[in-house]
């Protein structure tokens, strides 16, 4: 089976238009990371910024102290007042430290005491709710008020580079032109050259046949979206000049300050990694399942863009899509805030939830194309025992 496998992956994969494109696709993406630097990063637009940043930030940054927060003001606002009065390099200079230590420092700061009043609120609500007899609203309530309880952020580090991969899409647009370019023809290409015939002369070949396809084709969708992923991470590290940041938590960055999760930016990093993942392997799966229905390259192709194509539209007017596979790749609106779905009067988180329904997506689909391939071997057995 391995041997087959590696037989379908190569044949359908390993190819020059097929490796072509993702080497094309990959350079496009970089320069496409070069502009988001150039054009976002406060160092690539005010240079000489950066190496005043470097000499401050042994004083002011890493673990926050009172000590540092004092020096800190001491030094910050006599500039503020002598630039106001007097624009020039005093008014600068109070200018990168109030973009790049003070905003950061009074959001670290004030973070744990805001959390810990949404706790208490959360708590209030749960014993209200459980009052009320709302078990569900209650229960939804105890959960918010574990996830705030106990929050701080304790360094203050340089998360640029994370918060602009976090809002990176273009790598995901790439990805998913490669999975209908890549496997739109996995199973018409037989048919379109009649070697389907030759495999339906067994029921078992046929079905092993669709198996090493489906696992192959599982393989390179993977693959492709893990490369794409990782050098995204790698080109903006690089850009910005740093990985640092990577062990503060996911709500040092302000645009996940009310997030359900509380790991670290490198462990979210890697879980949104696979929910990316996740949600491409489901759009290939269903690109699988129109090569395995039609009989001509035309017809999948044009069907993987259009479903694909509907999806984004949906998600982009904000209809709902708790089982719309493209929340998965834009998965950082899941951890924008505390979601929840009613299950039962059970509370789900909206990730949760959604990574579920593309699991069960997947098994579907998967279990689709092997049903008909077996289904189409029988046809094919019957035919030739009538003949």
């Amino acid at each position: 089976m391995i041997r087959q496998i590696y037989f379908e992956f190569r044949k359908h994969f390993l190819k020059f238009p097929v490796c072509a494109a993702v080497i094309l696709f990959l350079l496009l993406d970089a320069f496409q990371i070069s502009g988001v630097y150039q054009e976002k990063s406060i160092f690539a637009l005010i240079p000489k910024w950066q190496t005043r940043y470097e000499n401050l930030y042994p004083l002011y940054g890493g673990p926050i102290t009172e000590k540092k927060i004092r020096d800190l003001m001491a030094y910050y606002r006599p500039l503020k007042a002598e630039g106001n009065l007097h624009p020039g390099s005093e008014y600068e200079e109070a200018l990168m430290l109030q973009t790049c230590f003070v905003i950061p420092l009074q959001y670290a700061y004030e973070y744990r005491q805001n959390a810990a009043q949404i706790a208490k609120r959360a708590l209030e609500n749960a014993d209200f709710y459980q009052q009320m007899g709302n078990i569900y609203a209650s229960r939804k309530n105890q959960q918010i008020a574990g996830m705030f309880s106990d929050r701080r952020i304790s360094e203050l580090c340089y998360t640029e580079m994370y918060q602009h991969y976090l809002q990176y899409d273009f790598s995901v647009f790439l990805v998913l032109l490669l999975v209908i370019y890549g496997l739109v023809n996995v199973f018409v290409l037989e048919k379109e050259t009649e070697m389907e015939l030759l495999l339906q002369t067994t029921i078992q070949g046929k079905r092993k046949s669709a198996a090493a396809k489906l696992l192959a084709s599982v393989i390179f969708v993977t693959a492709i979206s893990l490369l794409f992923w990782l050098a995204d991470f790698l080109l903006f590290g690089c850009l910005f000049g740093s990985f640092d940041g990577g062990n503060c938590p996911i709500y040092a960055i302000e645009y996940f300050e009310a997030s359900p999760l509380s790991m670290s930016l490198l462990f979210y990093t890697l879980l949104a990694m696979g929910l990316k993942t996740a949600g491409t392997l489901v759009f290939g799966m269903a690109v699988l399942l129109l090569s395995r229905l039609c009989k001509s390259t035309l017809f999948p192709f044009v069907g993987s863009i259009l479903l694909i194509g509907s999806c984004l539209l949906a998600y982009d007017a904000d209809l709902p899509s708790v089982c719309n596979p493209v929340s998965l790749l834009i998965c950082r609106e899941l951890f924008h805030w505390v979601d929840f779905i009613d299950l039962a009067g059970i509370p789900v988180l909206t990730w949760q939830f959604c990574l579920g329904t593309a699991l069960l997506m997947l098994v579907i689909f998967s279990a689709a194309i092997l049903m008909i391939s077996g289904h189409s071997a029988r046809k094919s057995s019957r035919g030739a025992g009538d003949v």
